[in-house]
């Protein structure tokens, strides 16, 4: 069984369509595609879980769930998209670039729906 979810979302404020695909893996951890199959909203509380690295900040998963990828934004614009498990081969946690400057990181959810992470 090979699954395949692909979600399209729209924010409020802009005529962009993004898109956010996922397959393959999530028949070793099909648990993981519940987020988007049951529309689970992202579970976490600003600045809990992360720890600030050099350019990076490591979010971990206990604390940040039902996550589908993370923005890094430069100014107003979106600069980074990283998505969850990058940098860590137990997907306990993710690496997410940060570069000098970035003035925030937000978790984004099945839906679009943003909630801030880091920064301000």
């Amino acid at each position: 069984m090979n699954e395949r979810v692909t979600i399209f979302f729209r924010r409020k404020d802009s005529s962009t369509v993004r898109m956010v695909e996922c397959h393959g893996a999530f028949r070793r951890q099909g648990w993981k595609l519940q987020r988007y199959k049951n529309r689970l909203p992202v579970v976490g509380t600003y600045g809990e879980g992360v720890v600030a690295l050099s350019n990076q900040v490591k979010v971990d998963h206990a604390a940040w769930r039902n996550v589908t990828i993370f923005e890094t934004f430069s100014g107003d614009e979106l600069s980074r998209i990283t998505m969850v498990g990058t940098g860590d081969a137990n997907n306990r946690s993710t690496l997410v670039a940060y570069p000098a400057g970035a003035p925030r990181i937000e978790a984004v959810a099945f839906d679009g729906a943003r909630t801030l992470v880091y920064g301000e």
